[in-house]
């Protein structure tokens, strides 16, 4: 399975995120390929169950956009300090 997600950054806040509207809309709410059907497919199987590793690459997922929002607020404030000085 090839699990499939878009991150999107707002220049507005300089902030990325997890562009679920995206997803919905360019990938039809089906974000996993699966070599076996040869076709896309959404994480969802039935009865609130998700596809195997959906959890944990969504949690990995989110914390390398926390690490990324870091980065930039580091990367604003060195800004703002060469502004300034």
């Amino acid at each position: 399975m090839i699990y499939n997600y878009i991150l999107g950054f707002d220049t507005e806040d300089n902030n990325w995120f997890h562009n679920v509207e995206a997803e919905s809309l360019f990938m039809n709410s089906n974000p996993v390929y699966d070599p076996n059907i040869k076709e896309y497919r959404s994480e969802y199987c039935d009865d609130g169950k998700f596809l195997p590793l959906t959890d944990d690459l969504i949690l990995k997922f989110y914390k390398k956009i926390i690490e990324l929002n870091k980065s930039e607020e580091k990367n604003e404030g060195k800004k703002t300090l060469s502004t300034n000085e």
